[in-house]
């Protein structure tokens, strides 16, 4: 007698879909990293996501191989002071 399809079977179909297109949407990413749809655009917007994704209509294409940078990562890593010696975004 067949089982019906546990979730992680499912899961593993859909990375395996996933990783066959050379692109993903947003709301792949944030189903992939556990994360909500609006935080992957929010990094997207800070330059947070390597190689830098296109906008194709009213979406955005992020290529399978991508990765999430930290959050200084985007403005190269350096950390800006101010004239008090505080840390500016």
């Amino acid at each position: 007698m067949n089982e019906p399809p546990t979730f992680l079977a499912f899961r593993r179909r859909q990375e395996e879909a996933e990783a066959a297109r050379s692109y993903l949407t947003t709301a792949d990413v944030a189903l992939r990293e556990g994360i909500a749809e609006r935080t992957v655009v929010e990094y997207i917007n800070q330059g947070r996501i390597s190689p830098a994704p296109e906008k194709t209509g009213k979406s955005w294409s992020i290529a399978a191989q991508y990765r999430i940078l930290p959050p200084n990562a985007a403005s190269g890593g350096i950390a800006t002071l101010s004239s008090t010696g505080e840390e500016k975004p």
